[in-house]
């Protein structure tokens, strides 16, 4: 269902994010903090990356519940607030939004259920396709939400620094990860299957990805928590070295994302071979 899931998500917001993008750069908003439970708090911490290096905002991630309880200090005169649930309907993550929309947050919901209770919460809604998640493990709702997320930071760096990239370049390959999706699944599947026979009776799992990877890498974790029933931590490559390296044994699997222009590919890279150095998967 990924591959469709994204294809409709771009097509049924292709005016929305726009303008959405539009409204957030005339408020003079700067940054954006993400909140949500679980899956949902990863995308935010994921698509944090992309305000970064496209939007150059300031962003950062939060657990609903944390914000609930303990009241982050936010300046909402600068900062939008993007209210992530899949389902809309998130107890604590509505209570979130609830507090923020007290404190006069501006506020982006990012959803799949049109007209959920979030949405009600916040000023914009941007709606991704997929409705509710059937299979328990949020995944589609992962990837639209984080494909939606990033198309929002092109956009206001489009706006902000109109010739500081090749932004219709960048919306070009950004639309084109359906069609990749659909086609990594061919092999992906049965590569994934060989090798979920060799390691399902590992003890747990470390995933180590830098950056916005980091946040995949808690969203990779989750799902082995969820799914496999693993213990999983995931992790940066720093709070590997001076950690969880001292526990690494040939019964924990390390799972390492490291893209070839990952400016911490180096770091990543040592994580592998010392774990291939101590006998360990």
């Amino acid at each position: 269902s990924q591959a469709s899931a994204l294809r409709e998500t771009f097509k049924n917001n292709q005016a929305v994010v726009p303008a959405i993008a539009s409204r957030l750069v005339d408020r003079g908003l700067t940054g954006m903090v993400g909140h949500g439970l679980g899956t949902s708090q990863f995308v935010a911490q994921t698509a944090s990356a992309a305000f970064w290096s496209y939007a150059g905002w300031s962003a950062k991630d939060l657990d609903s519940l944390e914000y609930v309880q303990h009241g982050h200090p936010i300046d909402f005169t600068r900062t939008a607030f993007f209210s992530y649930s899949g389902s809309g309907s998130t107890v604590d993550s509505n209570r979130a939004a609830a507090r923020a929309k007290e404190l006069g947050a501006y506020q982006v919901a990012f959803t799949s259920v049109a007209g959920s209770p979030i949405t009600q919460k916040c000023q914009e809604t941007i709606v991704c396709a997929g409705g509710f998640d059937t299979g328990g493990s949020d995944t589609f709702h992962y990837t639209t939400r984080l494909a939606v997320s990033i198309w929002l930071a092109l956009e206001i760096g489009a706006l902000t620094h109109p010739d500081a990239k090749d932004w219709n370049d960048l919306r070009q390959r950004l639309f084109a990860t359906a069609d990749k999706v659909e086609a990594m699944f061919d092999w992906v599947s049965e590569r994934s299957r060989l090798l979920s026979a060799r390691y399902k009776n590992v003890r747990s799992i470390l995933v180590v990805g830098s950056g916005g990877n980091e946040g995949t890498a808690e969203e990779i974790a989750l799902k082995y928590d969820e799914m496999s029933h693993i213990p999983t931590k995931g992790m940066c490559p720093g709070r590997h070295i001076h950690g969880a390296l001292g526990l690494t044994q040939h019964d924990i699997l390390t799972i390492v994302i490291a893209p070839l222009e990952d400016p911490a590919y180096k770091e990543l890279r040592d994580i592998a071979q010392v774990t291939y150095m101590l006998k360990s998967p």
